[in-house]
């Protein structure tokens, strides 16, 4: 399958995904956290287990910053219909037919009524939650160690081409073949829909580029040793 051809269902995802991006700055990825000891002491350090706090995937403000959410006055999400017969609401959830007919979205195990809006916090859960199976289509597929930065990078791609394109493209197979550099040129490739060449997806893929090359921590089940923006594997 050619990288430039995109299924028709997804050209009509890049085109709503590359208008948000158009208007929308890519928000810095992270926090700097900084310990104040006003005594002038060092407290006793706290048990590792207790020290650390749980992470929020980098990929879930990538993603929020490109797909974007309709607001209203009241500060809360609304549902909208797409151009294409889709009720979409948040960050690009796609509402189903069972959520639909409940007129409720499961959000982190509770039923939350959608007609009547959502919150910003429950619109990001959301999303967290609909990238999930996507973070785990990227572990089943990615053959070679990856950072979370690179994961959550591979994760905003995915999500706005679509499995199926990310499965078959020359990204995939040249990672797989330890071609780490490759991938911010193969990424570019994705910057069109159909022949035209959108400046959102263009701002998108430089974005997840970016955050492919900052450093971190390996994922989740991933064992290297980080070698500056490459991984040498540690086995």
């Amino acid at each position: 399958m050619d990288d430039d051809k995109l299924p028709p269902v997804w050209h009509k995802v890049q085109i709503l995904s590359g208008l948000a991006a158009s208007v929308l700055v890519p928000l810095s990825i992270g926090m700097v956290r900084q310990g104040i000891n006003a005594k002038g002491y060092s407290p006793a350090p706290l048990p590792e287990a207790t020290q650390q706090e749980p992470q929020q995937d980098p990929g879930v403000e990538l993603v929020a910053t490109f797909e974007g959410s309709r607001s209203a006055g009241d500060g809360k999400i609304y549902s909208y219909n797409d151009g294409l017969g889709n009720q979409i609401i948040g960050y690009g959830h796609l509402i189903q037919p069972h959520e639909q007919q409940s007129g409720t979205i499961t959000i982190d195990g509770e039923a939350v009524p959608f007609a009547i809006g959502i919150s910003a916090a429950q619109a990001k859960a959301l999303l967290d939650q609909d990238l999930k199976p996507i973070r785990q289509e990227v572990d089943k597929l990615v053959a070679v160690e990856l950072t979370n930065n690179q994961r959550a990078a591979l994760a905003s791609f995915m999500y706005n081409v679509g499995p199926q394109t990310f499965a078959e493209s020359t990204l995939l197979k040249k990672l797989n073949a330890g071609e780490y550099d490759a991938v911010p040129a193969e990424l570019m490739k994705f910057i069109r829909a159909g022949a035209e060449e959108l400046p959102g997806l263009v701002t998108r893929r430089k974005a997840e580029i970016e955050l492919w090359h900052k450093p971190d921590a390996p994922a989740p089940g991933k064992h290297s040793a980080l070698c500056g923006r490459k991984i040498c594997s540690s086995r």
